[in-house]
């Protein structure tokens, strides 16, 4: 799976999305975090969507949580901005039309997102 881009955090830390203590996690936290929301939001919808829930399917504690995030909306902002980023890449690298291997396969994963 594609790493989340450190460059995107490091300008939601600066826009308050998400904590500096976010931006220390390690890759693969942040991608639990991010992939567990993305997934829950899809079968519970946002009003479905509990804390408790994300906490519990990406392994953190609802302590931890409070301190990455605000609020339940700062995640699904910080979600829908990674999204949006990385679709603007994949986008990019069409137009340039360099569509082989790798670009492809992305856009498949952010399909069935």
């Amino acid at each position: 799976m594609p790493r989340l881009d450190e460059n995107l955090i490091a300008e939601l830390v600066r826009r308050r999305v998400v904590s500096d203590t976010f931006r220390r996690l390690p890759p693969e936290k942040k991608r639990q975090i991010y992939d567990a929301t993305i997934r829950l939001f899809g079968r519970y919808g946002y009003d479905g969507l509990a804390v408790e829930r994300i906490c519990r399917s990406s392994g953190i504690s609802k302590g931890s949580f409070f301190q990455y995030f605000a609020t339940k909306s700062h995640l699904l902002e910080f979600c829908l901005l990674v999204f949006d980023h990385r679709l603007a890449d994949l986008f990019a690298t069409i137009q340039r039309g360099d569509t082989a291997g790798l670009a492809r396969r992305r856009l498949v994963y952010l399909y069935q997102m």
